[in-house]
């Protein structure tokens, strides 16, 4: 039989660590309700490590059938009863340790790519849309209809044409030396 600890890495592993989670969860909320100091309960016992843990049988087997749902066949109630049990045994310093060195893994975050419009990329794009334009306008026999089209387009990007214009103005900033350079002279009216 497995250790709870490498139950619980081993179905963590296999992606499915929130299941995991959720059923550690699921044993610390019902701890009182299988406690022995709950008179009402109609729990078994099972030792486990020498840590004695009292589960409701229906709800360990509710667990299990849940767990088959979702596709974790090979799960067994042994298993469930060390998920249930993992929080009961302090980590020792090596697991601790391993544990901050393992990196955090979350399946619902998606690398953050960062995202760039530059004057290259808005050239290549306005190239795209003109001759898509040129092949309507080229094909369509009903030339309103295709000059709405071509106006509507370069309607929509004007904002983009815009951005274009002032990336472009600021990649051509004047420099110093345009500001030393000698006026420009006059041909032949000068009395000087």
């Amino acid at each position: 039989m497995r250790s709870n600890r490498s139950t619980c890495r081993a179905i963590a592993a296999g992606g499915a660590g929130f299941f995991a989670l959720g059923l550690l969860a699921l044993g610390l909320a019902l701890g009182y309700l299988t406690s022995s100091n709950n008179p009402r309960s109609t729990t078994s016992k099972v030792a486990l490590n020498n840590t004695e843990v009292n589960f409701l049988p229906e709800v360990r087997q509710n667990i299990l059938d849940l767990a088959h749902d979702l596709g974790f066949e090979d799960l067994n109630e042994s298993d469930v009863l060390d998920l249930l049990a993992a929080d009961r045994e302090p980590l020792s310093y090596e697991e601790l340790i391993q544990l901050q060195a393992e990196p955090a893994i979350d399946e619902d975050t998606e690398p953050v790519v960062s995202k760039q419009l530059t004057s290259k990329i808005m050239s290549s794009a306005f190239s795209y849309f003109e001759q898509g334009i040129n092949i309507l306008v080229e094909n369509d026999p009903d030339v309103e209809r295709s000059a709405n089209v071509s106006r509507g387009i370069n309607s929509a990007i004007s904002c983009y044409k815009s951005l274009k214009e002032e990336i472009d103005k600021k990649a051509t900033q004047t420099t110093l030396d345009n500001f030393f350079k000698p006026p420009a002279q006059n041909d032949g009216d000068s009395d000087l």
